[in-house]
């Protein structure tokens, strides 16, 4: 019969109903139910469908969505720690501090708060910590999607948001795209405003 039918389950009570009535005198109670356990255990799992092996997707091979023409070389690990971790006094004076920093003022800040100082009703949205480790933590793949390509209300703003996105007219065509540069420039600016002072200080 097949699994899962009435037959099915018919025999399966007349199974453990032939096991407990041989069993139980031979048998210690505490051996009988771990054997009735066990033999529950494989008649469920007869009766489960298959699941589908997981296929890597073809058109991402490496797992990074962005794509091919558009992706800048990476940084120098140190340079890409540098960025995320020195003071801001240090960083403040440089093209991709600024770049970054007015990005995210033009485009982020809006929801995003720049400080504990500013915007009071939006500060359950400050990019703090305590905001990412509530999420699952602080995880650059995610960030960087979520900057590219959107996440519920904010709009993606990469030049392939559409690419990865069914809902194009809203979240991808309400905004002008950033340049890879820029975007690259932004998540920056943001780690190192969580990693340095945690939004702490006025913009």
């Amino acid at each position: 019969a097949p699994p899962g039918s009435l037959r099915s389950q018919r025999r399966s009570d007349e199974v453990l109903a032939g096991f407990d009535a041989s069993a139980a005198e031979t048998w210690p109670r505490p051996a009988l139910l771990c054997q009735a356990t066990l033999l529950l255990v494989v008649l469920g799992s007869l009766a489960m469908p298959a699941r589908a092996a997981l296929v890597p997707s073809t058109e991402y091979p490496d797992g990074n969505p962005v794509a091919s023409d558009l992706r800048l070389p990476p940084l120098p690990q140190d340079e890409m720690q540098r960025r995320r971790t020195a003071a801001r006094d240090i960083l403040k004076d440089e093209k991709w501090y600024k770049q970054g920093k007015r990005a995210f003022e033009s485009n982020c800040a809006g929801c995003h708060p720049l400080s504990r100082f500013v915007n009071e009703r939006n500060q359950d949205q400050l990019l703090t910590k305590e905001y990412f480790s509530k999420r699952g933590g602080i995880d650059d793949s995610r960030i960087q999607y979520n900057i590219r390509y959107g996440a519920g209300n904010m709009p993606g703003y990469a030049a392939d948001c559409g690419d990865l996105n069914d809902n194009f007219a809203s979240t991808c065509s309400t905004i002008v795209p950033l340049s890879e540069e820029k975007l690259r420039d932004v998540q920056d600016y943001l780690m190192n405003r969580v990693n340095t002072d945690d939004w702490q200080t006025p913009p």
